[in-house]
This record gives structure tokens, sequence and C-alpha cells, in this order.
């Protein structure tokens, strides 16, 4: 889905030259972004998981 929405962004900002430095540019550090996101989230709902099982676990056995 990602790469779609960079070939899109690709288009619409090349004005006809989808391989500019300025598009590339533009629509690589929207895509570092994008993934940098989907990766701190992954990151927040490990810990978070694991805060709440070790919480679970100690009311329960503890």
């Amino acid at each position: 889905m990602l790469v779609v929405a960079r070939s899109a962004a690709r288009e619409e900002l090349s004005g006809g030259n989808p391989a500019s430095p300025a598009t590339l540019l533009a629509t690589d550090i929207g895509m570092a972004f994008a993934l940098g996101l989907f990766a701190a989230t992954r990151l927040e709902m490990a810990v978070r998981a694991r805060r709440l099982l070790r919480e679970s676990l100690s009311k329960t056995f503890g």
C-alpha cells in the first residue's frame, strides 16, 4: 500500500519527470516517516503488552 502511495505521489509531484531529484527526495522522506511511525507504533504496542501481562501475572500469582 505504501508503495502505491509513493508511486502516486511521485507522479503527482514530478510534473512528467518522475526521476527528478526533488521528487525522489520528497517521496523517500515521506516513506521513511511513514515506516518510522509504523515501527514506533509496533514498539509501543509490544512494550504496553509486556507491561499489562506482567501486571496481570503479578495479580494472579502474586
